[in-house]
């Protein structure tokens, strides 16, 4: 077997296990895991593909992408600490508007 493909095996091995322990002691049901494991793999590409804040900005743009996937940020970002030193993204502040702005003169009738 070549020593690459050898390599190559077992770091995917490693980041299956890494992430489905980090499931586990978060509960999350099993048929979950194939869709994190799918974005660790990603980011671990990405990680070293990339160097500095070209590989934080792809990083946040593959949150943001599996994010809207329904996945759960906190894990998301946890899976990010384990192989990369970017800031994880913050969670989403609701959006609340100040209606009083809108009762002045200035608005359309």
């Amino acid at each position: 077997m070549d020593t690459g493909f050898r390599n190559a095996a077992h770091s995917q091995v490693q980041i299956e296990m890494d992430v489905k322990r980090l499931l586990q002691a978060a509960g999350v049901q099993p048929a979950l895991n194939h869709f994190y494991m799918a974005f660790a793999k990603k980011l671990v590409a990405i990680a070293r593909k990339h160097r500095g804040t070209t590989a934080c900005d792809e990083i946040d743009m593959l949150v943001e992408v599996w994010r809207s996937r329904q996945l759960d940020l906190s894990l998301l970002n946890s899976i990010r600490g384990l192989y990369t030193s970017c800031p994880a993204i913050p969670a989403a502040q609701p959006f609340r508007m100040d209606i009083s702005l809108l009762d002045g003169p200035d608005t359309l009738v």
